[in-house]
């Protein structure tokens, strides 16, 4: 299996991760693309009545080791901006981090929000090439990951 192939493979498990979550525990309905290839967001998620629709968006990666901090493409970032703006359509992205043990998100507004932690400017657009970083400090956290969870993750654990 290639890299890219074992990123996708990888990356389906977080997403399994907080759609369960979001069904059993928010009592959310979540809709997953089912077209191969590249997609916007990886869950649309509404209640039962659709008084609340959102998307989601999942990272499985771990958090930065030297800063307190997590991030997402900037390419990326952009896409779920014009999203959100041109669909009024709040977008969640979810952090499933195996080093921290634990999965924690926040609004695109929210983590879009200025602020300052230990010195250092967020959103950051200047620590890592091609990437804005969100301080772990405006996380909320959903779960913690259960061994299970974990074991799967590793599995695709790239070399």
């Amino acid at each position: 299996m290639s890299s890219f192939e074992q990123r996708i493979e990888k990356g389906s498990i977080g997403e399994e991760i907080v759609q369960q979550f979001l069904e059993d525990n928010g009592g959310y309905i979540c809709y997953s693309p089912v077209t191969s290839g590249q997609h916007p967001v990886d869950l649309f998620c509404s209640d039962f009545l659709n008084q609340n629709l959102f998307c989601a968006e999942v990272k499985l990666k771990d958090k930065m080791k030297k800063y307190n901090a997590t991030g997402i493409n900037l390419t990326h970032l952009r896409s779920y901006q014009s999203l959100q703006e041109k669909n009024n359509m709040k977008v969640l992205i979810f952090f499933v981090d195996p080093s921290m043990k634990e999965v924690y998100y926040n609004t695109l507004d929210e983590l879009m929000a200025k602020c300052t932690y230990n010195g250092i400017d967020y959103p950051n657009y200047g620590i890592a090439r091609n990437k804005v970083l969100f301080p772990l400090e405006n996380m909320r956290h959903v779960k913690n990951l259960n061994e299970e969870e974990l074991t799967k993750i590793e599995q695709y654990k790239l070399n």
